[in-house]
């Protein structure tokens, strides 16, 4: 009988540790389970503030001076009257005569254009056509001007005529200016 109940005991202390104890064994495996994700996400965290503030560091580094050559290079909107000003002060410095320029508005619902990527653009762009009257050297030397003005433009497409006096021409230039706006 004592082997018997020794037995009954023994057997009922392998069905508690079991029943018991396995069942929260496998719970404090998932916990650390769940820890080490969580310790994993936190460093990842700490590695992402710490590029922030790198980044941060770097801009706040930025002289105001720079800031201000940035913001007429991509400038957070168009202001066509300034863009028409230097464009015309370009071509006049060259002695052209700026005949006309058209600047074609942005338009509101526009589809953001998608970089090579596949994202979606940060920055916006507007059209721009004029015509300029000059020789054709002095036309190039108005290009190089524009190449190497602060405000990024893109030139893509030019044609000419003559204008009917000797080595003058008109030369109608189609490009493309960006900025920064939402």
């Amino acid at each position: 009988m004592r082997i018997l109940t020794t037995l009954i005991f023994l057997g009922g202390a392998i069905a508690m540790f079991f029943g018991l104890t396995i069942p929260s064994l496998n719970d404090i495996k998932a916990s650390s389970i769940k820890d080490a994700r969580l310790t994993e996400a936190l460093k990842e965290f700490d590695n992402l503030e710490k590029i922030r503030n790198d980044i941060l560091a770097k801009y706040g580094s930025i002289s105001n001076e720079d800031n201000a050559k940035l913001d007429r290079a991509l400038p957070k909107q168009i202001s066509a009257v300034n863009l028409v000003y230097q464009i015309d002060d370009m071509a006049k410095s060259r002695g052209m005569i700026l005949k006309n320029i058209n600047i074609e508005e942005p338009k509101s619902g526009k589809k953001a254009e998608l970089t090579p990527s596949g994202e979606p653009a940060k920055y916006n762009s507007v059209a721009l056509v004029f015509t300029a009257t000059g020789s054709y050297e002095v036309f190039l030397n108005f290009l190089s001007d524009l190449e190497k003005s602060l405000q990024v433009m893109d030139i893509k497409e030019i044609s000419f005529n003559s204008s009917g006096k000797v080595d003058s021409y008109d030369f109608s230039v189609k490009a493309v200016t960006y900025y920064a706006g939402n």
